[in-house]
């Protein structure tokens, strides 16, 4: 994650990312992690739009 990011704006990546995995595993058992990013990383395609 961009480490300037609100803890908001973390929360909300990580809850958009658990529902994206749910969509493909309903019964996993999901538990993401955030670190801040050292350098840029370009976001996946899947999260571009999203505002993540």
């Amino acid at each position: 994650m961009n480490g300037s990011c609100t803890l908001n704006e973390a929360h909300a990546a990580t809850e958009a990312i658990e529902k994206a995995i749910r969509v493909i595993l309903p019964k996993a058992d999901v538990t993401i992690h955030v670190e801040p990013a050292e350098a840029a990383v370009v976001k996946p395609r899947s999260l571009q739009n999203r505002g993540t």
